[in-house]
This record gives structure tokens, sequence and C-alpha cells, in this order.
């Protein structure tokens, strides 16, 4: 009994100082992998992460987790994969986003051209032969 009773005490201690970390790490960083949290946003961000918020003693982070979807859940899993390089997948993001919208204006400039040349090889029933010239 005795011993279950130090191993509570040390598991609260243990929580404790995890928590204390997690705040003191949100209070003293200016981001976090790239994404900034202002300010005025760590506390309510600490209380997030650590207030339960049901009777199990889930916080708001954990049913949102939870009840997310899975493709929420795999951008997440995804970033964590990639070694959360917010700024390699954002450039891939904007790389892809640019190639999109350069192959798509170069096939609408391929449709204009495409478009000019069936216009000048159209049959307009002119023959530059007919022109009477004798006004000049």
């Amino acid at each position: 009994m005795e011993l279950q009773q130090q191993q509570a005490v040390q598991q609260r201690e243990e929580q404790k100082k995890f928590w204390n970390e997690v705040y003191d790490t949100i209070e003293d960083s200016k981001e976090f992998s790239g994404i900034v949290v202002p300010q005025k946003e760590k506390a309510k961000f600490f209380k997030y992460l650590s207030t339960p918020v049901t009777k199990d003693g889930y916080t708001q982070r954990d049913k949102d987790h939870y009840e997310s979807s899975m493709d929420v859940k795999l951008a997440i899993d995804y970033l964590m994969f990639k070694g959360f390089k917010l700024d390699d997948v954002i450039k891939n993001k904007v790389g892809t986003s640019k190639a999109k919208a350069l192959k798509s204006r170069l096939k609408q400039s391929e449709k204009r051209v495409k478009s000019a040349k069936r216009a000048a090889r159209r049959n307009t029933g002119f023959d530059i032969e007919d022109l009477d010239l004798s006004v000049i």
C-alpha cells in the first residue's frame, strides 16, 4: 500500500514537471517549427492542451484530435513523418501550385495560337488577284 502511494506521488510529480516544461516552452518560444503563436494566445493554447474538459480527463486537444477527419489526422502524421519541416511542405505546395498555373496558361496560349492558325487558313473567299488597283 505504501509503495503504491509513493508511486502515485511520483507520477503526480512527473506530470507536474512535464506540464511545467510545456508551459515554459510555450511561454519562452516565439514559434514552433515555423508556426508563430502570438503572445496573447499562449495562455489559451496551454489551456487547450492541458485542461480536462470531459469527465474522463480528456482535454479539448484530445477531443479535437479524436473527432478530426482522417485527412486532418493524416496531414498531421505526414508532417510528423517529414520532421515537421513546414517550410519544405509549403515550398512544395507553392511549387506545385505555380506549376499547375503555368501549365494552365500554356494550354490557354496554345489554344489561342491554334485558333489564330485556323483563322489564317480559313478561305475567306477573297482573292488578291481580283483586287482592282486601277483606282490608285
